[in-house]
């Protein structure tokens, strides 16, 4: 059992409600196999027009290092840790997201041949009230050699990008269910970021 903690914030935002990977998909780069290295993931998506972002978190896993883009940005990283992937992260991207365009991206490295994943989860609040969730799917894209510029917004993958491949349900074992508990990934993410 993996085991997160999150505690009230340092400064009020509007909710977007207990972290969860309710509906994310374990994914990986289709040709990978168990092979170890590194793949470039990404998810290109719109906010409905005019929905304007006032809160978000992204929570985030990856067996078994991970850095997270958000428009072309890093806005998260795992530590050293091969098995870093036990303790997943919560990111707040807030102040990140833009009204519409945006791209999550993903570098992810397998360190030791095996079994290998990735699991996003986000929940975005609205300011008129409304909310988004966007979890890894089978609507992810990879690939081994991504191209310049591979994290931002607007780029468009060329021939080496393909769909990923849907390793399963998030709670498949290993490595199992995830578990969020309240104060710790507060505390971890403050130490963090």
């Amino acid at each position: 059992m993996i085991l997160i903690i999150q505690c009230g914030s340092l400064l009020a935002t509007p909710d977007v409600g207990p972290p969860d990977f309710a509906g994310a998909k374990w994914i990986w780069d289709d040709n990978a196999g168990e092979q170890e290295g590194t793949w470039a993931f990404r998810k290109g998506f719109a906010f409905p027009a005019g929905k304007k972002p006032v809160a978000a978190k992204l929570a985030i896993t990856c067996d078994n290092r991970w850095t997270l883009y958000v428009n072309g940005y890093e806005r998260g990283k795992s530590n050293s840790d091969p098995n870093s992937w036990k303790r997943p992260i919560i990111v707040d991207l807030s102040e990140y997201l833009t009204i519409e365009q945006n791209a999550i991206a993903v570098e992810g490295t397998n360190t030791v041949p095996g079994p290998s994943g990735l699991l996003v989860k986000m929940k975005v609040a609205f300011e008129d009230g409304s909310r988004m969730e966007l979890g890894s799917d089978e609507s992810w894209i990879s690939t081994r050699k991504p191209e310049q510029d591979w994290q931002q917004t607007g780029f468009v993958a060329g021939d080496a990008w393909a769909r990923v491949a849907v390793r399963g349900e998030h709670g498949i074992a290993p490595p199992g269910q995830v578990e969020f508990y309240p104060c710790l990934t507060k505390a971890l993410n403050y130490i963090l970021w």
